[in-house]
C-alpha cells in the first residue's frame, strides 16, 4: 500500500492529512506537490526597503526597473537593482493607482488610475526610461469616466473602469474611446491566450478583436477582480470565490473557500509551478494576511493556506502578485499589502 491515512483535521481554511501509517517517496511527493505539507516558502514575507505609504497598489516590471505605484501623487518608487529604492523628484502623476501594462519592445509602461480625474483627464501616466520620468495622458472621451483596468496583448492596449466606458490604443499613448460596454464599473481587463476579458459587475465578457463584438460568458456572478491563464487552464477570481475554464467561454460554477472572504489577485508561476491567491481574509485577528497556493485549482480543498504575519493588523489583506526575474535577483515574488512585501523563491 502506497499511504494509510487514518483522517483529516482542519488548520486555518485548509485540510490536512492526520495519522499517514506509511508513504513512499512518489506518493509524498503528490501530497506536497498538492499542498499538503510540503515547502513553507511562502510562509515568511519580509518588508522590502521601500518609502513608507499606507497604499502601494501597483508592481510593474520594465527592461531595466522594478516600479512600484501608491495612493498619493508621490508614491513611486523605482529600483534597478532589486535592492534599493529611490522616488523620482521629475514625477508628477495622480493618486489612486490601480493597474498596468507594459511593452517591452520599446520600454512603454502605462499606469491606469482612479481618483477622481475624468477619462479625457489625464487619468494614465506613462514612462519609457524605467521610471526616471513620467508623462500624462489624455483620452478624448465624452463620458467623464475613469481607468481602473489595462492590459497589452502585443499590438493593441484596452483600459476601462467607471461606467463600462473603455478605450484602445495601438501605440500606447494615442487613445480612441469605444464607448460602454455595460452599465456597471469595469473590474478587470485581460489579454489571455488569444482572448480578451472584460469583467462588469456580474457579468464577464470575451472578445476576439478587444475593440468591440464583447460576448457575454458568464452572468450573475461574483465581482471579479483578477483573471489568470496557464496551459490550458482559466481561473477568474474575485470575492467570494473563483470559477476555473478550460477554453476561457464555459466556465465552472462558483467555487467557495471555507470562511471565503474573497480573493484580490490570481497568477500562476511556471518556475515554481503554483498557481497562487492573494486573498482577503475575513478579519479575524486568527488568520491575518494570507496567500494561497494551489496546483489544481479544479479542487477547492487543494489550495494551501500560507499565512504571512511580521507585525501585520488582521485588517491588512494581500492585494497584488506579481513575478520579477530582474538582474540579479531573480524569480522574487512580489506582494503589495499595504506595504510591499516580497519573498525569494
Amino acid at each position: 500500500m502506497a499511504i494509510q491515512v487514518s483522517g483529516t483535521q482542519v488548520i486555518g481554511n485548509s485540510r490536512e492529512l492526520t495519522n499517514i501509517a506509511s508513504v513512499d517517496a512518489t506518493t509524498a511527493a503528490s501530497i506536497t506537490a498538492a499542498g499538503v505539507g510540503g515547502s513553507s516558502f511562502l510562509n515568511e514575507w519580509t518588508p522590502t526597503i521601500l518609502p513608507q505609504d499606507s497604499a502601494w497598489a501597483v508592481f510593474a516590471e520594465t527592461s531595466g526597473a522594478i516600479i512600484f505605484l501608491g495612493g498619493t501623487a508621490t508614491s513611486v518608487a523605482v529600483s534597478t537593482n532589486g535592492v534599493t529604492y529611490t522616488q523620482p523628484s521629475t514625477f508628477s502623476g495622480i493618486p489612486a493607482y490601480k493597474d498596468s501594462a507594459y511593452n517591452p519592445s520599446n520600454n512603454l509602461l502605462v499606469v491606469v488610475g482612479n481618483n477622481g480625474y475624468y477619462f479625457g483627464e489625464h487619468n494614465m501616466v506613462y514612462t519609457s526610461d524605467n521610471g526616471s520620468s513620467w508623462g500624462r495622458l489624455a483620452v478624448t472621451n465624452s463620458g467623464n469616466s475613469r481607468f481602473a483596468s489595462i492590459d497589452y496583448s502585443g499590438s493593441l492596449w484596452v483600459a476601462g473602469g467607471q461606467s463600462g466606458r473603455y478605450g484602445t490604443s495601438t501605440n500606447g499613448t494615442s487613445w480612441t474611446d469605444r464607448g460602454t460596454q455595460g452599465s456597471t464599473d469595469l473590474g478587470c481587463i485581460r489579454y489571455l491566450n488569444g482572448l480578451w476579458f472584460m469583467s462588469n459587475g456580474d457579468t464577464l465578457y470575451t472578445s476576439s478583436s478587444g475593440t468591440g463584438s464583447w460576448t457575454a460568458r458568464m452572468s450573475s456572478i461574483i465581482t471579479l477582480k483578477a483573471i489568470a491563464y496557464y496551459n490550458n487552464m482559466y481561473v477568474a477570481a474575485g470575492s467570494g470565490g473563483y470559477y476555473t475554464s478550460t477554453n476561457g467561454t464555459s466556465w465552472s460554477a462558483l467555487k467557495t473557500l471555507p470562511g471565503d472572504a474573497g480573493f484580490e489577485d490570481v497568477v500562476y508561476n511556471s518556475s515554481v509551478g503554483l498557481w497562487l491567491g492573494a486573498y482577503r481574509t475575513n478579519g479575524s485577528a486568527y488568520f491575518g494576511p494570507a496567500i494561497l497556493t494551489t496546483t489544481d485549482p479544479t479542487d477547492v480543498y487543494s489550495w494551501k493556506w500560507n499565512q504571512y504575519y511580521n507585525g501585520e493588523a488582521a485588517t491588512q489583506y494581500a492585494t497584488r502578485l506579481a513575478f520579477t526575474d530582474y538582474g540579479s535577483y531573480p524569480s522574487r515574488m512580489i506582494n503589495v499589502s499595504r506595504g510591499p512585501r516580497f519573498t525569494p523563491l
